[in-house]
Protein backbone atom coordinates (compact mmCIF):
# COMPACT_ATOMS: atom_id res chain seq x y z
CA UNK A 1 0.00 0.00 0.00
CA UNK A 2 2.63 2.41 0.72
CA UNK A 3 4.63 1.99 -2.55
CA UNK A 4 2.06 2.38 -4.39
CA UNK A 5 1.05 5.56 -2.62
CA UNK A 6 4.37 6.75 -3.52
CA UNK A 7 3.98 5.49 -7.03
CA UNK A 8 0.81 7.56 -7.19
CA UNK A 9 2.13 10.31 -5.75
CA UNK A 10 5.03 10.95 -8.66
CA UNK A 11 1.85 11.49 -11.26
CA UNK A 12 0.74 14.42 -9.29
CA UNK A 13 1.55 17.27 -11.37
CA UNK A 14 1.22 20.24 -8.81
CA UNK A 15 4.46 19.96 -6.76
CA UNK A 16 2.71 21.26 -3.39
CA UNK A 17 -0.09 18.86 -3.83
CA UNK A 18 2.57 15.85 -4.41
CA UNK A 19 4.62 17.16 -1.91
CA UNK A 20 1.52 16.88 1.02
CA UNK A 21 0.72 13.65 -0.28
CA UNK A 22 4.20 12.30 0.42
CA UNK A 23 4.31 14.02 3.74
CA UNK A 24 1.01 12.35 4.49
CA UNK A 25 3.28 9.08 4.00
CA UNK A 26 5.66 9.88 6.62
CA UNK A 27 5.61 8.91 10.31
CA UNK A 28 6.09 11.59 12.53
CA UNK A 29 6.18 11.52 16.22
CA UNK A 30 4.17 13.86 17.73
CA UNK A 31 5.49 15.73 20.58
CA UNK A 32 4.75 16.32 24.12
CA UNK A 33 2.67 19.08 25.00
CA UNK A 34 4.20 21.71 26.14
CA UNK A 35 4.18 22.47 30.19
CA UNK A 36 5.94 26.35 30.30
CA UNK A 37 4.08 29.01 31.02
CA UNK A 38 4.50 33.07 30.09
CA UNK A 39 4.03 35.46 32.53
CA UNK A 40 2.21 33.95 35.09
CA UNK A 41 -0.67 32.56 32.38
CA UNK A 42 -2.10 29.55 31.42
CA UNK A 43 -2.05 29.11 27.69
CA UNK A 44 -5.17 27.35 26.38
CA UNK A 45 -4.47 26.55 22.61
CA UNK A 46 -6.90 26.55 19.61
CA UNK A 47 -6.92 25.54 16.43
CA UNK A 48 -9.46 27.99 15.09
CA UNK A 49 -7.57 30.58 13.67
CA UNK A 50 -7.28 29.22 9.95
CA UNK A 51 -10.99 28.89 10.11
CA UNK A 52 -11.85 31.70 11.79
CA UNK A 53 -9.49 33.86 9.56
CA UNK A 54 -10.05 35.55 6.32
CA UNK A 55 -7.28 33.91 3.24
CA UNK A 56 -4.75 36.95 4.08
CA UNK A 57 -4.87 36.31 7.54
CA UNK A 58 -4.53 32.36 7.06
CA UNK A 59 -1.57 33.32 4.80
CA UNK A 60 0.23 35.57 7.59
CA UNK A 61 -0.23 33.09 10.17
CA UNK A 62 1.58 30.02 8.68
CA UNK A 63 4.26 32.44 7.52
CA UNK A 64 4.74 33.27 10.50
CA UNK A 65 4.72 29.60 12.12
CA UNK A 66 7.02 28.75 9.22
CA UNK A 67 9.71 32.01 10.73
CA UNK A 68 9.40 30.55 14.19
CA UNK A 69 10.43 27.39 13.26
CA UNK A 70 13.85 29.17 11.65
CA UNK A 71 14.16 31.19 14.13
CA UNK A 72 14.52 28.62 16.81
CA UNK A 73 16.95 27.13 15.21
CA UNK A 74 19.26 29.56 14.07
CA UNK A 75 19.07 30.98 17.61
CA UNK A 76 19.42 27.75 18.72
CA UNK A 77 21.79 25.45 16.53
CA UNK A 78 22.43 22.78 18.74
CA UNK A 79 18.66 21.77 18.54
CA UNK A 80 19.68 20.46 14.64
CA UNK A 81 19.86 16.98 15.84
CA UNK A 82 16.12 17.07 17.13
CA UNK A 83 14.53 19.29 14.30
CA UNK A 84 16.48 18.93 11.86
CA UNK A 85 15.12 16.30 9.52
CA UNK A 86 11.57 17.50 10.09
CA UNK A 87 12.25 20.86 8.94
CA UNK A 88 14.23 19.45 5.89
CA UNK A 89 11.14 17.70 4.70
CA UNK A 90 9.00 20.94 4.85
CA UNK A 91 8.52 23.26 2.37
CA UNK A 92 7.79 27.00 2.45
CA UNK A 93 6.30 29.66 0.82
CA UNK A 94 7.33 32.07 -0.21
CA UNK A 95 10.21 31.03 -2.24
CA UNK A 96 13.33 32.87 -0.67
CA UNK A 97 11.94 31.60 2.65
CA UNK A 98 12.62 28.23 1.55
CA UNK A 99 15.44 29.03 -0.07
CA UNK A 100 16.42 30.75 3.39
CA UNK A 101 15.16 26.65 5.28
CA UNK A 102 17.10 25.44 2.84
CA UNK A 103 20.61 27.19 3.62
CA UNK A 104 20.22 26.87 7.41
CA UNK A 105 19.92 23.49 6.99
CA UNK A 106 23.02 23.56 4.31
CA UNK A 107 24.93 25.09 7.02
CA UNK A 108 24.30 22.96 10.17
CA UNK A 109 24.39 19.81 7.97
CA UNK A 110 28.46 21.01 6.90
CA UNK A 111 29.17 21.81 10.62
CA UNK A 112 26.76 20.84 13.77
CA UNK A 113 28.77 22.16 16.26
CA UNK A 114 28.21 26.30 14.86
CA UNK A 115 26.54 28.37 17.49
CA UNK A 116 24.59 31.00 16.66
CA UNK A 117 27.04 33.76 16.32
CA UNK A 118 29.24 31.79 14.10
CA UNK A 119 25.83 30.17 11.87
CA UNK A 120 24.50 33.91 11.73
CA UNK A 121 27.84 35.36 10.34
CA UNK A 122 27.87 32.36 7.47
CA UNK A 123 24.21 33.22 6.62
CA UNK A 124 25.20 36.96 6.02
CA UNK A 125 27.98 35.98 4.23
CA UNK A 126 25.86 33.96 1.93
CA UNK A 127 24.12 36.98 0.75
CA UNK A 128 20.89 35.95 3.62
CA UNK A 129 20.68 39.19 5.52
CA UNK A 130 17.67 40.62 4.48
CA UNK A 131 15.64 36.85 5.22
CA UNK A 132 18.09 36.67 8.55
CA UNK A 133 16.59 39.41 9.64
CA UNK A 134 13.17 38.98 8.88
CA UNK A 135 13.44 35.64 10.53
CA UNK A 136 15.20 37.48 13.85
CA UNK A 137 12.65 40.46 13.95
CA UNK A 138 10.73 41.08 16.84
CA UNK A 139 7.48 40.68 15.25
CA UNK A 140 8.48 37.02 15.20
CA UNK A 141 9.85 36.72 19.32
CA UNK A 142 6.54 38.82 19.71
CA UNK A 143 5.02 35.67 18.49
CA UNK A 144 7.23 33.06 20.04
CA UNK A 145 8.71 33.91 23.52
CA UNK A 146 10.93 30.56 23.46
CA UNK A 147 12.50 31.19 20.19
CA UNK A 148 14.93 34.19 21.75
CA UNK A 149 18.12 33.95 21.96
CA UNK A 150 19.48 33.03 25.48
CA UNK A 151 15.96 30.88 26.17
CA UNK A 152 16.57 27.59 27.37
CA UNK A 153 17.58 24.96 25.21
CA UNK A 154 14.46 22.80 26.66
CA UNK A 155 12.17 25.21 26.77
CA UNK A 156 13.30 26.35 22.56
CA UNK A 157 12.63 22.80 21.98
CA UNK A 158 9.27 22.20 23.64
CA UNK A 159 8.26 25.95 21.65
CA UNK A 160 9.07 24.46 18.34
CA UNK A 161 7.89 20.75 18.72
CA UNK A 162 4.54 22.62 19.80
CA UNK A 163 4.95 24.95 16.49
CA UNK A 164 5.53 22.13 14.28
CA UNK A 165 2.40 19.83 15.72
CA UNK A 166 0.05 22.95 14.87
CA UNK A 167 1.73 23.43 11.49
CA UNK A 168 1.35 20.00 11.00
CA UNK A 169 -2.24 19.53 12.11
CA UNK A 170 -3.44 22.86 10.36
CA UNK A 171 -1.74 21.53 6.75
CA UNK A 172 -3.69 17.91 7.30
CA UNK A 173 -6.99 19.77 7.20
CA UNK A 174 -6.11 21.18 3.68
CA UNK A 175 -5.03 17.90 3.00
CA UNK A 176 -7.91 16.39 3.99
CA UNK A 177 -10.38 18.76 2.06
CA UNK A 178 -7.66 18.55 -1.11
CA UNK A 179 -8.05 14.37 -0.85
CA UNK A 180 -11.88 14.19 -0.35
CA UNK A 181 -12.55 16.65 -3.80
CA UNK A 182 -9.80 14.47 -5.69
CA UNK A 183 -11.64 11.23 -4.47
CA UNK A 184 -14.80 12.67 -5.40
CA UNK A 185 -13.22 13.80 -9.26
CA UNK A 186 -11.60 9.99 -9.41
CA UNK A 187 -12.60 7.21 -7.39
CA UNK A 188 -9.78 5.04 -7.94
CA UNK A 189 -8.58 2.88 -4.97
CA UNK A 190 -5.37 4.94 -4.36
CA UNK A 191 -7.50 8.35 -4.10
CA UNK A 192 -9.27 6.30 -1.56
CA UNK A 193 -6.50 5.15 0.43
CA UNK A 194 -4.81 8.34 0.79
CA UNK A 195 -7.49 9.83 2.18
CA UNK A 196 -8.05 7.07 4.55
CA UNK A 197 -4.42 7.46 5.59
CA UNK A 198 -4.62 11.30 5.82
CA UNK A 199 -8.14 10.53 8.47
CA UNK A 200 -6.08 7.75 10.12
CA UNK A 201 -3.09 10.51 10.87
CA UNK A 202 -5.60 13.11 11.78
CA UNK A 203 -7.06 10.86 14.35
CA UNK A 204 -3.54 9.75 15.39
CA UNK A 205 -2.21 13.02 15.98
CA UNK A 206 -5.42 14.38 18.06
CA UNK A 207 -4.57 11.03 20.39
CA UNK A 208 -1.16 11.72 20.50
CA UNK A 209 -1.77 15.23 21.67
CA UNK A 210 -4.04 14.68 24.28
CA UNK A 211 -5.68 17.66 26.08
CA UNK A 212 -3.16 20.48 24.80
CA UNK A 213 -2.21 23.51 26.92
CA UNK A 214 -0.29 25.90 24.75
CA UNK A 215 -2.50 28.07 22.72
CA UNK A 216 -1.15 28.44 18.88
CA UNK A 217 1.55 31.65 19.59
CA UNK A 218 0.73 33.08 16.81
CA UNK A 219 -2.83 33.11 17.43
CA UNK A 220 -2.25 34.37 20.76
CA UNK A 221 -0.43 37.14 20.54
CA UNK A 222 -2.93 38.61 18.07
CA UNK A 223 -5.34 38.67 20.36
CA UNK A 224 -3.43 40.59 23.23
CA UNK A 225 -2.57 43.28 20.75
Amino acid sequence: LHQRMKDHARKIDDSLVRRHFLDALDKRLWPDRLKKRQGGRDWTPSMDLESAAGPAAQVDAALRRQQILLAVLVTHPELFDDVGERLGSLAFSPPELDKFRQEVLKNLIGDSGLDSAALERQLRNSGYSDALDSVLSPRVFEHAFFARPGTDPGTALEGWEETFALCRKIGLRSEIEEARRRLAEDTSAENRDYLRALKKEARQAVQDDGEPRWDDPVRASAKER
